[in-house]
């Protein structure tokens, strides 16, 4: 079974799973092109509110991707009902011409004049200057509304990424003490709207580039998500937060690809397999049993389990050991997922160090934040550990930091 298969209707983000600046992931591309019969209807939801859902229509339609205007919520439209039904009558805008033109379309003036507003919104603004920020600073002191449609810090771009409404934001909280409304993810809001225009009955997926934002608002809708690493997160990014998603993907594409292993905690009925996959990459199978309560398996569509990991704790640090994945599994992510898993239960718990030694395939784990350490920083129970049929002698020492 695909994935899509599982859904009634999804909601796909747009930067970073669908576009990056102007261009369209190929990705996306290839997935949106297949067309949709026999697929789950689609609401693209967006914190981006500089362009309107035309204009996003728009971009779309030069991509030669069928979304219509009427497909896509973005969080200047969800800002601008939010302050019509609290009447709002003038606002002070930092953001582009999607936000403004929400604004009016709802009956909102967008006023030049700080003074006569009764809310100062924040979006995204390539325009931002300095007499901006001190003008809506100083109506946010008189008492004005404060409303931000997202508080995204960056916005990925081709070659990189660039500041978002949160970089604003953090200026205007620091500046007046004040907190602001958020309306976008991971605000429930967008996806609020997005279930009311798909109105099926069954599971909806959430498509999105961002665990803090995108998993986050999905979880607080009891829905599942799949990060795709197409956008601004990557692997290591799982460790810092708690919204887990129900699926990790390159792009949007993998939709339409098998089921990927699902990361789970181990259970008495694994471990057969767990020594079988220990064997056959010549770790130490003796202690398997004994680690059961802190192994996480990887199991796949069909319920076979293709890769395991551990640890033991040493004080306030972690050792990863017998971190490995069935051959036909591997390059597909799925040890990533098992590292960045664990470290986000050993995050929980309140280790500070996790530390791994492993014989290569150290760019993996550089990627999921490691860094290489002299031995004589690793705590001694940590290398005496029989983990290769005796110690570790040759291996690469590997370390990260998981307290803030």
């Amino acid at each position: 079974m695909s994935i899509i298969e599982r859904y009634a209707g999804l909601v796909v983000d747009l930067d970073g799973v669908v576009f990056r600046g102007d261009d369209v992931i190929r990705g996306a591309s290839t997935f949106l092109r297949r067309g949709r019969k026999n697929r789950p209807p689609i609401r693209f939801v967006t914190n981006n509110s500089a362009r309107t859902p035309a204009e996003w229509a728009e971009l779309c339609a030069r991509h030669k991707l069928s979304v219509e205007a009427d497909d896509i919520v973005t969080s200047a439209t969800a800002t601008a009902e939010l302050l019509r039904a609290g009447g709002t009558e003038a606002a002070f805008v930092l953001g582009e011409y999607g936000l403004r033109e929400a604004l009016r379309d709802a009956g909102v003036r967008v006023v030049a004049d700080a003074d006569a507003a009764d809310a100062v919104v924040v979006g995204w603004d390539r325009t931002l200057t300095y007499e901006k920020l001190r003008d809506a600073a100083a109506a946010i002191d008189r008492g004005a509304r404060f409303v931000a449609t997202n508080p995204d810090a960056m916005l990925p771009i081709n070659g990189g990424r660039v500041p978002g409404t949160g970089a604003t934001l953090a200026f205007l909280r620091a500046a007046t003490g004040a907190a602001p409304e958020i309306v976008g993810k991971p605000m429930t809001g967008l996806f609020e709207l997005a279930k009311a225009q798909l109105d099926v009955d069954g599971p909806i997926l959430v498509v999105g580039d961002q665990v803090a934002t995108d998993v986050a608002a999905a979880r607080a809708m009891g829905w599942d998500a799949a990060l795709v690493l197409s956008g601004l997160d990557s692997w290591s990014d799982l460790v810092t937060t708690a919204a887990v998603p129900s699926w990790v993907l390159a792009d949007l594409a993998g939709l339409d690809g098998p089921e990927p292993p699902v990361v789970r905690h181990a259970r008495e009925a694994d471990l057969s397999a767990i020594r079988a996959l220990l064997g056959a990459s010549a770790f130490d199978v003796d202690g398997a049993a004994g680690r059961l309560r802190t192994t996480l398996v990887a199991e796949s569509g069909q319920g076979a389990v293709v890769g395991t990991i551990a640890w033991e704790l040493v004080g306030t640090a972690a050792h990863l050991r017998g971190i490995t994945v069935a051959e036909d599994e591997r390059g597909f992510g799925t040890g990533a997922h098992l590292v960045a898993r664990a470290l986000q239960e050993l995050r929980g718990e309140a280790i500070e160090w996790a530390y791994l030694l492993t014989p290569g395939a150290d760019g993996l784990f550089e990627k999921l934040g490691f860094w290489r350490v002299h031995r004589d920083r690793v705590p001694e129970e940590i290398l005496a550990t029989a983990q290769y049929g005796g110690p570790a002698d040759g291996a690469i020492a590997l370390v990260r930091r998981l307290s803030s």
